[in-house]
C-alpha cells in the first residue's frame, strides 16, 4: 500500500524523505553493514543509493534519518559502535556510580554523534551537492 502511494506521488516528501522512508532505508543500510555501519553522517549521502532505497524514489533535497539517539548510533557505527557506546557509558558509570552522569552523557553522545551541526561538519553540505545516482 505504501508502495502504491510512493509511486502515484513521488514528490510527496512527507513521505519520501523523513522517517518513513527511513524505516526503510535504515533497515537495508544495517542488514548490509551490520558490523561497522554506513559511518558517520553518511546516511543523506547514501540514501539515494538503489541497493537502499528500494522503492523510494531519488530526492534532491536534504534528507536527516530523523530517528537520531541509539537507532542513529547503531545506523552509523554498527553493531561494534554500540559496543564501544556500551562500554564507555559502563565504564562512566563505574566511575561515578551516578545513573543521572551516565543518562547525561548517553544524551552528549547521542547529540554528538546524531545532530545536524556534526552532520554537516562530516558531510559539508554546505560547499558540497548531494549524491545522487541519476545525475
Amino acid at each position: 500500500m505504501l508502495q502504491v502511494y510512493v509511486n502515484n506521488n513521488p514528490e510527496d516528501y512527507s513521505v519520501t524523505a523523513g522517517r518513513i522512508s527511513a524505516t526503510f532505508i535504515l533497515h537495508e543500510m544495517f542488514i548490509k553493514n551490520p558490523i561497522i555501519g554506513i559511518g558517520m553522517g553518511n546516511y543523506p549521502l547514501l540514501r539515494n543509493l538503489d541497493e537502499y532505497r528500494s522503492f523510494f524514489p531519488v530526492i534532491s533535497i536534504f534528507d536527516a534519518s530523523g530517528y537520531g539517539g541509539i537507532i542513529d548510533v547503531i545506523n552509523q557505527f554498527g553493531l561494534l559502535g554500540l559496543i564501544l557506546w556500551g562500554m564507555i557509558l559502563k565504564k562512566i558509570y563505574h566511575l561515578t556510580s551516578n545513573w543521572k552522569i551516565v543518562f547525561f552523557y548517553l544524551s552528549f553522545l547521542s547529540f554528538l554523534c546524531t545532530n545536524d551541526v556534526s552532520l554537516s561538519l562530516v558531510t559539508d553540505r554546505y560547499h558540497v551537492g548531494w549524491y545522487s545516482n541519476t545525475e
